[in-house]
């Protein structure tokens, strides 16, 4: 009678196997990661993904003609009208601290302000 019970609620496979899965009717257990990453609102984590993958095609580019390109220059912007300037200088960042420390703060205070 117990296996039955076993084989109906597909435990008896986990345990031959030694698959570690949750018991019929509760969701499958997932990694820490996945629950950090869940736990974020979509806006603030958008925001980081694009400045990670900003920061990496930076790195693989050439750098200096980038910086020079993107990041904010108050006479580029007063002057010859390059409004672009304004966003994309908040994806530009100067090494691996500048933009860990950007995120974090991004992450601490754009959660709260998404929820607000």
């Amino acid at each position: 009678m117990h296996s039955r019970m076993l084989h109906r609620n597909g435990l008896a496979a986990n345990r031959m196997s030694g698959a570690a899965q949750a018991p019929a009717g509760q969701p499958p257990r997932t990694g820490r990661f996945v629950e950090f990453i869940r736990g974020v609102p979509l806006v603030t984590l958008s925001v980081l993904l694009i400045n990670v993958i900003v920061y990496v095609a930076d790195n693989l580019g050439d750098y200096g003609k980038n910086i020079a390109t993107f990041a904010i220059q108050p006479v580029a912007v007063i002057e010859r009208w390059e409004l672009y300037r304004i966003i994309s200088a908040a994806f530009v960042h100067g090494g691996l601290m500048h933009i860990g420390m950007n995120m974090m703060s991004l992450y601490q205070l754009g959660s709260g302000l998404v929820r607000v």
